[in-house]
């Protein structure tokens, strides 16, 4: 799974030189979403999102990343947390890690969970913020867009 997402990020039309966008610590590159369906949650509760990156950073300290805010689907009532980093592949891994293996604030999240990743847009049209996204886990819903 990890396997196509690299290959996909290596193919990205827009990047610098060799198809690689070279990126310091402060230039985000991608953004990675969790989205969260609350209905697949023992605790749907907000404070989730402060205890998942609380987590992701005590176990990946050398991975940067920032919060790029936190939203709500428009056609569910799924929570849509945003992170902005320039190693893609790395978050996604902790997160996967992360959404798999831990208990965050009284919830098992492999059920309720969705990972997708997508080049940094951000100044995004307004409801659209998320249509390039697409899908890398649950490994079954790889490759689709992130559902709204």
């Amino acid at each position: 799974m990890l396997g196509r997402l690299f290959d996909w990020i290596r193919g990205q039309k827009q990047w610098g030189r060799d198809n690689y966008m070279i990126a310091s610590e402060g230039d985000a590159t991608h953004s990675v979403v969790l989205r969260l369906d609350p209905s697949a949650m023992d605790n749907p509760d907000l404070d989730v999102r402060w205890e998942i990156e609380k987590t992701l950073r005590a176990a990946h300290a050398d991975l940067w990343f920032y919060d790029d805010g936190y939203g709500f689907a428009r056609n569910s009532d799924a929570m849509l947390l945003s992170y902005a980093t320039n190693e893609p592949g790395r978050l996604v891994e902790a997160l996967i890690d992360l959404v798999t293996g831990s208990t965050v604030s009284g919830n098992q999240l492999a059920t309720a969970a969705m990972v997708a990743v997508a080049l940094r847009a951000p100044q995004s049209e307004a409801g659209r913020e998320f249509a390039s996204h697409r899908v890398v886990y649950p490994p079954e819903q790889a490759d689709r867009p992130l559902p709204d």
